[in-house]
């Protein structure tokens, strides 16, 4: 099995080295001091020993990525000594872990906030006025049709119930308090 390899006896810049994409919540593992043994370009083995008295072994970590268990591609990090080596698999797992629960399907998701908004101490007494504010039957009893129910209705309950006030106040302030971000706006708060 032949490994994409990176190798690092520098900091990395990117205008002058193009660089490999792995997405987070595809790492299923990762292995310190291990598959340096699998370089199989003579060439590439030889520049790697000559950068550092360090053995490969210390300083190699390999990333083991893919969409399930079966199809798994090794990436093979190669650090300039074992201290480096130590911080890159440290730091990987730190943004790694758990990657893959917080990526589940998005009807899994929201299940899941649904049954812990509704386990979280809501009063029956909000829940009611909320379903009675959106027109829906909210006495203790009542049946809501399900005709009636559109995923619409469903989606104002829960702002209603679960409002993310936090996240109004984050757009406010990044819109100058407009409906819309700019594209600029936009970038600025992805990146950071």
């Amino acid at each position: 099995m032949d490994f994409p390899l990176i190798v690092s006896s520098q900091f990395f810049d990117p205008h002058k080295q193009e660089g490999q994409v792995l997405e987070c919540s595809q790492v299923n593992d990762i292995r310190l001091g291990v598959g340096a043994a699998k370089i199989t370009d003579v060439k590439v083995l030889t520049d790697i020993l000559e950068k550092s008295s360090h053995s490969l072994e210390s300083r190699a970590i390999v990333v083991c990525s893919g969409l399930d268990l079966v199809d798994i591609t090794h990436t093979l990090l190669v650090a300039r000594d074992p201290e480096v080596a130590k911080v890159w698999f440290q730091g990987l797992r730190e943004i790694t872990l758990n990657t893959k629960a917080n990526n589940v399907c998005p009807m899994t998701q929201l299940k899941k906030q649904i049954t812990r908004t509704f386990a979280s101490g809501k009063t029956e007494k909000m829940v009611m006025s909320s379903l009675k504010l959106l027109g829906l039957p909210s006495g203790k009893m009542d049946e809501i049709d399900p005709g009636l129910f559109t995923f619409d209705k469903f989606y104002e309950l829960y702002h209603k119930i679960c409002p993310r006030s936090d996240v109004e106040e984050l757009f406010k302030d990044l819109s100058k308090d407009r409906l819309y971000l700019t594209i600029p706006q936009l970038v600025d708060f992805f990146n950071d």
